[in-house]
């Protein structure tokens, strides 16, 4: 019960008792001491039980069943005292207070009994000056009276609980609905920063190819420009058509960005990819493709071109590579990505920016990245990925 409905109970429990005192107190002139003592201890054991109620207090508790029997048995007397009746307003609050507070099998009980202690008060006070048949149509008359108020207060209670059982399941829908709307707002954020990551690799990856092959093309046409001129001016050119063409390329990112793009033609795109590549700076690829194109999903083979053109940038800025083996391949479970090639290698076991963001794309899709130096000299990045597993991102 909550704090609101509890005090209007006390309230009212407060007038009643004030009532009952009243009314029996001056009716009865001849019994006011004995009334007096015994309203008394009766207030005092509803007290101590309300304070059990509100507190919790477990050493009262224990005693709470005893506490109102013995209200009970106070109760009757002060009836068998009182001569003007008021008393039944204490029975009245005892059954009210029962059903509050007490389960209703435990309320009907102490209903029942409160019933047969009027009877017999009853019955010993106006035996024989009434007859039987008397005595019983007051009894049936003061059970329906204790019927009435029994049930107006389990009504009352039920109405208590379902407000209550209402407040507390809005407040709990509000409180998980707070939590959903955070939720959002994180899932919000990281969608943000997850998608300026992607951008940022693909503008890594698309600038950072194109000017590495130029830088390479430009160097190469330094050399030749006193040996062989017209040499010099073609790898000028390619240089020049390539700077066009990285300035397409990262046009077309951000319009693929903008529109959500993908990928029309995958082989085509690695073609072109290698076959620029080795125009631009005289490097060798040998490329193995063996995989159904229309079996890889359009994120796995952004992963897959993504990471190519990253390997080449890589061999050749950072190892001076001049020759790749590329192999693309699949099985029944997996595709295998291998990108080989001469150059130096690399001491650093740390991968840069372009790396560690294509590992985190590998890897969303449930597969794996590795990149180590060979042995003999040499870089190889090698990448696997499910071919089922992982949903498209």
């Amino acid at each position: 019960m909550d704090q609101r409905t509890k005090n209007i109970s006390d309230i009212l429990t407060l007038i009643g008792f004030l009532f009952a005192f009243l009314g029996t107190i001056t009716q009865s002139p001849e019994h006011q001491i004995e009334i007096l003592i015994l309203s008394f201890l009766l207030a005092s054991s509803f007290l101590a039980r309300s304070y059990t109620v509100s507190d919790k207090i477990q050493v009262i508790h224990r005693y709470e069943v005893p506490l109102i029997i013995f209200e009970i048995m106070i109760v009757t007397i002060i009836m068998y005292f009182d001569q003007s009746g008021a008393s039944q307003i204490y029975y009245f609050i005892l059954i009210a207070d029962a059903v509050l507070y007490f389960s209703i099998k435990f309320a009907l009980s102490l209903t029942l009994l409160i019933f047969l202690a009027f009877m017999i008060n009853a019955w010993i006070a106006l035996w024989p000056e009434m007859t039987l048949n008397d005595i019983l149509v007051i009894g049936l008359l003061n059970g329906i009276g204790y019927i009435f108020v029994f049930l107006i207060t389990y009504l009352v209670k039920h109405q208590v609980n379902q407000r209550n059982f209402i407040n507390e399941t809005l407040k709990e829908l509000e409180y998980k609905n707070k939590k959903l709307e955070e939720s959002q707002k994180q899932l919000e954020n990281m969608a943000v920063i997850k998608e300026r990551n992607r951008i940022a690799h693909d503008i890594h990856d698309t600038v950072g190819h194109t000017l590495t092959t130029v830088l390479v093309g430009t160097e190469a046409a330094k050399r030749l420009i006193d040996k062989d001129p017209e040499l010099a001016k073609e790898k000028l050119s390619l240089a020049q058509d390539q700077v066009r063409k990285g300035l397409n390329n990262i046009k077309n990112s951000i319009k693929d960005i903008k529109d959500h793009n993908e990928i029309i033609d995958f082989n085509s795109a690695v073609n072109n990819l290698i076959h620029e590549t080795e125009q631009q700076t005289d490097i060798e690829i040998d490329c193995h493709i063996s995989v159904s194109e229309d079996q890889i999903s359009q994120t796995k083979q952004k992963v897959i071109l993504r990471a190519l053109q990253e390997g080449l940038t890589n061999g050749i800025k950072h190892g001076n590579s001049t020759y790749f083996k590329f192999n693309l391949i699949e099985d029944q479970e997996y595709i295998y990505f291998d990108l080989e090639d001469n150059g130096t290698g690399s001491e650093d076991k740390d991968m840069g920016f372009g790396l560690n963001f294509m590992k985190d794309r590998v890897e969303e899709l449930g597969g794996s990245l590795t990149a180590n130096s060979k042995q003999d000299g040499g870089f190889i990045l090698s990448i696997e990925i499910p071919v089922e597993e992982g949903e498209e991102l």
